[in-house]
């Protein structure tokens, strides 16, 4: 692991995950704004952390309710698209990024734009440590969040 994180030489790359399209609850699409608001004071006394930009998706779960199940597979992936590109940003800056917010459904984007950057290979391991192990598959899940599937879909 050493000969990837020497690679980072810069400061803490704080990334916004602002959706809540993976999720019932649509909370987690407000929780990037309201740390980055509270963070100011931080960042302005430290050049070790930096907020490295926040990604949206095309538009707020909470303003649109009641969507297709396609609508919003659609939405996480354009969500995570932005997510990974922000990701690939701050790691090309030598940043060690630091996605926050957002539903579980954002750990696709993260983990797969770490190991594509630093070519970790696909035998790699992953340490998840959470409530519930986020593995399930759309003939597993009973209530079709996405944010119940990141691990399946690491896992191919």
């Amino acid at each position: 692991m050493t000969q990837y994180l020497s690679r980072i030489t810069n400061p803490l790359g704080i990334i916004g995950s602002a959706s809540g399209w993976g999720a019932e609850n649509t909370g987690t699409e407000d929780a990037p704004d309201y740390v980055y608001t509270h963070l100011q004071s931080l960042l302005s006394l430290s050049s070790d952390i930096q907020w490295a930009g926040t990604a949206y998706p095309p538009f707020k779960h909470s303003l649109k309710p009641s969507v297709s199940q396609s609508d919003s597979w659609g939405c996480v992936n354009t969500h995570n698209y932005f997510l990974s590109y922000l990701i690939k940003k701050a790691l090309t800056n030598g940043c060690f990024p630091i996605p926050i917010g957002g539903d579980h459904s954002m750990a696709v984007s993260t983990w797969s734009t770490i190991t594509e950057f630093f070519q970790i290979p696909k035998q790699c391991g992953l340490i998840w440590i959470d409530a519930h192990m986020d593995a399930h598959t759309p003939t597993t899940s009973h209530s079709q969040n996405l944010h119940g599937m990141p691990v399946a879909a690491l896992l191919g």
